[in-house]
């Protein structure tokens, strides 16, 4: 593959993920123009992206879009990153909860652990 496929390749790739996810009842047309108003590029320019029908991509386009993809990349990174804060403390709420509940079972047991039903 040569370097110019290659470059249409790549920005191809990162102009349909900039169009985000897509839902049941959304098209491609759809997609395309979200992908085109955000990089600031026409329709057509933006179809021929999506389908990679370029032979080349002019630089200040695949700029563009490398530039709104890892802007992209680095919100959705943020994102995971809360969404695993989280979940870490619901963990660890679960398990002090655990330990609370069988410790207050404990006491009603007289001491015995529910687990080790002697």
């Amino acid at each position: 593959m040569s370097t110019a496929e290659a470059t249409v390749n790549d920005c191809s790739t990162m102009f349909r993920a900039l169009a985000g996810g897509r839902n049941w009842n959304d098209s491609v047309q759809r997609g395309i123009d979200r992908a085109s108003r955000l990089v600031g590029v026409s329709r057509s320019q933006g179809k021929r992206l999506w389908y990679g029908d370029l032979s080349s991509v002019p630089a200040h386009v695949y700029l563009q879009v490398q530039q709104k993809y890892e802007a992209l990349c680095e919100a959705e990174e943020r994102k995971a990153n809360i969404q695993r804060q989280i979940l870490k403390s619901r963990i660890e709420r679960g398990f002090d909860a655990v330990a609370e509940s069988e410790t207050s079972e404990r006491d009603v047991l007289g001491g015995r652990s529910v687990l080790s039903r002697r």
